[in-house]
């Protein structure tokens, strides 16, 4: 596996989301496999989480719903990590976006983001 790739877990549970998404973005921008999406989709999904730690809920609603979009023909173990538990906690904090789109009250603690299994092979 690219160490970009492993990387990428690792700053996203040190909760450094911009940078997490800056180093799969240039693994992401060499790669013209089958594996793009994947990585876009994880890249729009750590935005998220980014804009969701900044009060940017639209932005968050916004990039949970593509990112999403681009995980969701993939397997639910892909390159060594548990995606379809990702996908899960992801549709569950896209929840907490529309609840707020709806006006309810929501709060929002970083603590409570996911930690992520850091893939193996």
């Amino acid at each position: 596996m690219d160490p970009r790739y492993i990387k990428f877990f690792e700053l996203f549970n040190e909760r450094d989301f911009y940078e997490c998404h800056e180093v799969l973005e240039d693994l992401w921008m060499e790669t013209n496999g089958a594996e793009r999406p994947f990585y876009q989709g994880l890249i729009q999904t750590a935005t998220a989480f980014y804009h969701l730690e900044n009060g940017n809920f639209g932005g968050a609603r916004k990039l949970f719903t593509t990112g999403l979009g681009y995980l969701e023909p993939f397997a639910d173990r892909e390159m060594g990590f548990d995606l379809a538990g990702y996908r899960v906690t992801c549709g569950e904090w896209l929840d907490v976006c529309h609840r707020h789109r709806r006006g309810e009250s929501v709060e929002i603690d970083p603590e409570t983001f996911p930690r992520l299994e850091i893939p193996t092979a």
